[in-house]
C-alpha cells in the first residue's frame, strides 16, 4: 500500500519559495505562514509542519516574561496595614498589591503626627 502524498514535489519547492520571500520581506511567521496557507487552500498547521520537516521552518523567539516584583508580598503589605490601622483586613487580599501599598502608606501618612505651626 502506497503512502498519499500530501505536497509533490513542485508543492513543496513553491512552498518553500514562498516562505523564504515571506522572510525575505520581514513578514512574522504566523502572517507567511498564513498567506501560504491561503495560497495553497491548505491549514496553516500543514503548511508549517511541511516547512519544519523540510528544515527550513524557523520558529519566532517568545518574549521573556517581566521580572518578577522582589518587593514584599501582598500579605506582608496587609499584615502591615492591619498593624497601621488595627482592623483585620483579610477582605483586601483581593486588592492589587500597588493599591494595597497605596493605602498602607495613606494610613500611616494619616498617623503621622502633624507639626505645629508657630
Amino acid at each position: 500500500m502506497a503512502k498519499a502524498v500530501n505536497y509533490t514535489e513542485e508543492q513543496t519547492a513553491s512552498l518553500i519559495e514562498a516562505y523564504v520571500k515571506g522572510q525575505t520581506a520581514g513578514m512574522s511567521n504566523k502572517d507567511n505562514v498564513a498567506a501560504i496557507a491561503e495560497n495553497l487552500g491548505r491549514a496553516t498547521r500543514s503548511v508549517s509542519s511541511k516547512l519544519s520537516r523540510e528544515g527550513v521552518y524557523i520558529t519566532e523567539v517568545k518574549a521573556k516574561a517581566a521580572p518578577r516584583d522582589e518587593g514584599p508580598s501582598k500579605a506582608e503589605l496587609l499584615t502591615a496595614l492591619e498593624d497601621a490601622i488595627g482592623i483585620s483586613v483579610e477582605s483586601a487580599m483581593a486588592l492589587k498589591k500597588s493599591d494595597i501599598e497605596a493605602f498602607t502608606a495613606a494610613v500611616v501618612a494619616l498617623k503621622a503626627p502633624v507639626a505645629e505651626e508657630a
